[in-house]
């Protein structure tokens, strides 16, 4: 598990290394369009009333999480994280599967 953190620190750390600063490859005036829009989209979210619920199960040899996550005026979205004793982690919307960053 110890080997496994490392490599996968040392490749993070590694593609973070090789990585340009959004500055060097968009223009300066299309950043603070990016960045303005993205403000209000993220305002836009927040200002929705929301509730989540997240259910907690274990079982023989992983355990299970639930997320249920209701906004007003759309169907509800079910998350599920899947996390294995032996390290392996699934994560799905909906039932279909997706990264640990979208759950």
């Amino acid at each position: 598990l110890q080997n496994r953190i490392e490599n996968y620190s040392s490749g993070f750390d590694a593609l973070n290394y090789r990585a340009k600063p959004i500055e060097e490859i968009i223009p300066k005036k299309d950043t603070n369009i990016i960045f303005e829009y993205n403000e209000k989209l993220t305002y836009a979210f927040n200002s929705l009333p929301k509730n989540v619920s997240e259910t907690f199960i274990q079982k023989d040899g992983y355990y299970v999480i639930f997320r249920e996550v209701k906004v007003e005026g759309y169907q509800p979205v079910k998350f599920r994280k899947v996390v294995h004793d032996w390290g392996g982690k699934y994560y799905f919307r909906n039932g279909v599967s997706i990264t640990g960053l979208q759950f």
